[in-house]
């Protein structure tokens, strides 16, 4: 990719655009700061002009019968919008959530983990979930594209755990 084009000027500008709406929304504290409302309760702050909810997806990794799979196969998400993606493993072995070039193109707000959750923050490339495990990661899209998902434990994706996330121009 060039770092000079108008793709990569585009990009630039959505990211900064999508940045500074975020930094500048709500109460003005992000998730984590000691003065902030939980962290379910401040995820409207984090909304941009036109979104009204924030929108929950779920994925499943694996299958009770032990099947390499996710389901669905396919995300289909929106640029600038603010996704709660609820990951659920329900099987007897580790999963991962892998998809680096759409993790690198998208802003974390947070993921959270464990019981009670912690708060997970900063660049998240991929999310690996223990048997029965779950977690929930809050994010915003902020490129169009087609972007491949798979699990990277050995012989998963070998074995169809495959999948893409698309991301729609808004």
């Amino acid at each position: 990719m060039s770092t000079n084009g108008p793709e990569a000027k585009a990009e630039l500008s959505s990211r900064r655009q999508a940045l500074a709406s975020i930094a500048l929304m709500g109460s003005g504290a992000f998730l984590g700061s000691s003065n902030c409302m939980p962290a379910n309760a401040a995820l409207k702050d984090y909304l941009l002009p036109g979104q009204d909810e924030v929108i929950e997806v779920s994925m499943t990794l694996g299958s009770t019968d032990g099947k390499y799979v996710f389901q669905p196969n396919t995300l289909e998400l929106t640029q600038g919008k603010i996704y709660k993606l609820k990951l659920n493993n329900p099987s007897t072995s580790t999963h991962y959530f892998t998809a680096l070039e759409f993790a690198s193109k998208i802003y974390t707000v947070l993921v959270l983990a464990g019981d009670p959750p912690a708060e997970v923050k900063g660049a998240i490339s991929e999310v690996a979930l223990k048997a029965g495990g779950s977690a929930t990661w809050v994010l915003m899209p902020l490129k169009p594209g087609k972007y491949p998902l798979r699990c990277t434990v050995k012989g998963h994706t070998e074995g169809g755990m495959v999948g893409t996330i698309i991301v729609s121009k808004a």
